[in-house]
């Protein structure tokens, strides 16, 4: 009797442990968080970066820290094209940017490293995957820094999933409020993972809460795939960086359009046109516009005007420059050099009708069309009418950015075109402060231009004159062109 109820108590002990499985790991429940609970928890994770990129243009973007020694993730275009750049943290703590660590062009991830030690971190989902933990209408909290506004929360929910075209991957769309500033930031669930990274929008006066976004699971494979490094004293310009991990994607995913162009797009600032053709390839019928742009680029870097106006003429041919205005800048340069005023003149046009933007950049390429138009002019005055205007508006390109001094240049040299020599001393004056190399470029022109007057004719000065001012013409838009998908 006291064996049976000694084994009925041991079986009373452990009848809860009997026929038990243990639930896989994806299926135990997670702690559901309030959205203060979400934002107290990875608040202090998230960062807004400041970047620097080739020529006059800053950005801005949003991101977040996948480890305490620095590793930062944010989307590939925030440092696309990047010269410099930094995040600052939530607490006000700044960090410059040190490495490019590595990029997923097409799902557009950039994994960036700061030198940092203890940082908070986020938590990344790695069961959000397509199918599974990733379900219309499960509600989102997003952290970012739109219009730079470091820090804002918005809510909401995911509405759909998308294939991409002609690719393998897929985005995740969602309603909560996105804004210019906010790609790269993070997309959390209700356990406070990040599922998504902010990446597009699709704005207009008839569009609301189109955003879209990349899976974490791209992320993690990423981060996998590369984990922290060690920062040195020796670690290369950003510029070199970037290139050195898109090159690295290249080589795994040789077809890929975007990084095909941004490779090409350094090495024809470098002037390597050759290598820049041969990363694309040759034009052919199926050619993207993109492509036959780089080849335009080539020629004009090449001094070929003739085959790249053809090529200019290919784009606007397939509405290209439509979505791309400034290249009609480019467009009406090559007609002004072949002449065709009347197509200079509607290219222009075309400009002005499409670009919401006027930058100092615009002002001073219309500035030295004047100039030309003014060149191919016959009588005086109405080369001075255009000259007048190129001035006007190399004045309105310093003034919108003060460090222009090659707009000051450029107008000091029309003056001496206009022989307003008084005026071309004033700028001389005040450009041997701001640049002395040009200012010294300006003062050999006056001088030149001053002794051809006393030692011979009017017509002659003048021409001479002209000869300066032909010889400087060169727009600034070849270096700053974006070679986007």
């Amino acid at each position: 009797m006291r064996r049976v109820i000694g084994l009925l108590t041991v079986l009373m002990l452990f009848s809860p442990l009997i026929g038990y499985t243990a639930a896989p790991p994806s299926t135990i429940s997670k702690s559901v968080l309030s959205v203060k609970e979400i934002i107290r928890k990875n608040l202090p994770a998230t960062v807004h970066f400041d970047i620097q990129k080739d020529g006059s243009e800053k950005g801005s973007g949003s991101g977040f820290i996948l480890a305490p020694s620095g590793l930062v993730a944010t989307c590939y275009h925030v440092v696309e094209n990047i010269k410099e750049g930094s995040i600052r943290l939530s607490d006000g703590q700044t960090f410059p940017i040190q490495q490019i660590v590595a990029v997923d062009v097409e799902n557009d991830l950039a994994l960036i490293q700061v030198q940092a030690t203890k940082l908070p971190a986020v938590t990344l989902s790695r069961s959000a995957t397509r199918g599974s933990g990733v379900e219309l209408g499960d509600e989102i909290v997003t952290i970012g820094s739109p219009n730079g506004l470091q820090g804002s929360i918005a809510t909401g929910i995911i509405s759909s999933t998308r294939n991409r075209e002609d690719t393998s991957s897929w985005d995740i769309q969602y309603t909560a409020p996105t804004s210019q500033g906010s790609s790269g930031g993070a997309i959390f669930n209700r356990h406070g993972e990040v599922i998504a990274i902010t990446k597009s929008m699709i704005s207009g006066s008839n569009v609301q809460n189109l955003n879209f976004s990349t899976p974490v699971e791209f992320l993690i494979k990423l981060k996998d795939e590369n984990p922290t490094r060690k920062i040195t004293e020796a670690s290369p310009p950003l510029h070199e960086s970037l290139e050195k991990a898109v090159q690295q994607y290249l080589t795994q995913h040789p077809k890929n359009t975007r990084a095909q162009l941004y490779i090409a797009n350094q090495l024809l600032k470098r002037g390597e046109a050759e290598l820049a053709l041969q990363k694309i390839g040759p034009v052919t019928q199926s050619s993207r516009p993109e492509f036959i742009l780089v080849h335009a680029l080539v020629h004009l870097q090449q001094a070929k005007t003739k085959e790249a106006l053809s090529y200019f003429e290919m784009l606007s041919s397939a509405q290209f420059l439509e979505k791309n205005p400034k290249l009609y800048l480019y467009l009406a340069d090559l007609y002004l050099d072949q002449h065709r005023l009347p197509d200079a003149k509607h290219a222009l046009e075309k400009y002005n009708l499409l670009s919401h933007q006027k930058d100092a950049l615009y002002y001073y390429s219309v500035g030295e069309l004047a100039v030309k138009f003014g060149l191919s002019e016959s009588t005086p005055r109405a080369q001075k009418e255009y000259f007048q205007k190129a001035i006007g508006f190399y004045e309105a390109a310093k003034k919108t950015n003060p460090s222009f001094t090659t707009a000051l240049y450029r107008k000091g040299l029309v003056q001496v075109a206009a022989q307003d020599i008084q005026e071309a001393y004033k700028t001389f004056k005040i450009l041997k402060v701001e640049d002395p190399i040009l200012a010294s470029q300006l003062e050999l022109s006056i001088q030149q231009y001053t002794k051809a007057q006393k030692l011979f004719s009017s017509d002659y000065s003048k021409a001479i004159a002209h000869k300066h001012l032909m010889n400087s013409v060169s727009t600034l838009l070849f270096s700053l062109v974006l070679l986007n998908d």
